[in-house]
């Protein structure tokens, strides 16, 4: 099935930058034009981040997810693929909305060379690099469909 028939005609979209230690977390505006970050949820467990994932969801009134999935610099699958699509595949079973994957290859230096050229230093506080990352990721998709 094509996702592109999935997408609802309004609201916001949540993008997830998943993480072994952290994950990180964009919304869209309900025009689905920009994404901003969020925030980012420090990864303890998968039940705990579902249900926080849930929570924004819920309180955010999200209609559609995208989440990034990392290839490798070849082209080609890695152990990070593979996580990622553990938690898409528990993620599916936890939440029924529709949802996306995009290429988030390079996405953590985009948020990093971003907030540089902003004059933060996310040196001080990583976590902006993670939901920096997500909105990317969430913004390429957004680009994609508009």
């Amino acid at each position: 099935m094509n996702v592109y028939n999935q997408i609802p005609k309004s609201g916001k979209f949540l993008g997830i930058d998943y993480g072994a230690k952290k994950v990180g977390i964009a919304i869209s505006d309900p025009l689905r034009i920009f994404a901003s970050p969020y925030d980012t949820i420090i990864f303890n467990s998968q039940k705990k981040l579902l249900k926080e994932i849930e929570k924004i969801i819920i309180n955010e009134s999200i209609v559609f997810v995208v989440i990034g999935l990392p290839i490798g610099m070849n082209g080609k699958e890695t152990l990070q693929t593979k996580e990622v699509n553990e938690f898409i595949d528990i993620f599916k079973q936890y939440n029924k909305l529709p949802f996306s994957t995009v290429d988030e290859r390079l996405t953590s230096i985009q948020a990093m060379k971003l907030l540089s050229d902003q004059g933060i230093k996310y040196s001080k506080n990583k976590s902006l690099i993670d939901s920096t990352a997500a909105s990317i990721i969430l913004q390429t998709f957004l680009d994609s469909i508009n």
